[in-house]
């Protein structure tokens, strides 16, 4: 069964767009050049904050992009929970119609919410 593919998973567009991404490359790629202007220089109070700068443009990008490049989408965590609610409710249902019994006791022993819990009211005994 699994997750069907069509169904949206829960994405609110790209972390950072393409504007936003080539002038966080653009700043990156102009503080390398000073941080090597300062090593040159030898001045280490300008290394430091140029090393911190560069660090920290270089997690942006990072975050924003994945192997390859690859654009990183930020998630929609509501989205998300109502799609693998749904997927959860569509599975239970298809159990119910090959095995109703089981599918009635998936029911009533899976909660949704802000987490998912399986939570029998008594041991279903399986194999009796």
């Amino acid at each position: 069964m699994g997750i069907d593919p069509r169904i949206p998973v829960g994405t609110s567009g790209p972390v950072l767009d393409d504007q936003s991404l080539e002038r966080y490359r653009k700043i990156y790629r102009e503080i390398t050049q000073e941080l090597d202007e300062a090593k040159r220089d030898n001045d280490h109070a300008r290394i430091m904050e140029l090393e911190k700068q560069k660090e920290a443009f270089s997690a942006e990008i990072e975050g924003a992009t994945g192997l390859g490049g690859r654009r990183r989408e930020k998630s929609d965590p509501e989205r998300v929970r109502k799609n693998v609610s749904n997927a959860v409710t569509r599975a239970i249902d298809a159990v119910a119609l090959e095995h109703e019994r089981l599918g009635k006791h998936l029911r009533n022993s899976i909660t949704s919410g802000s987490a998912f819990s399986y939570d029998p009211e008594r041991d279903p005994q399986w194999l009796v």
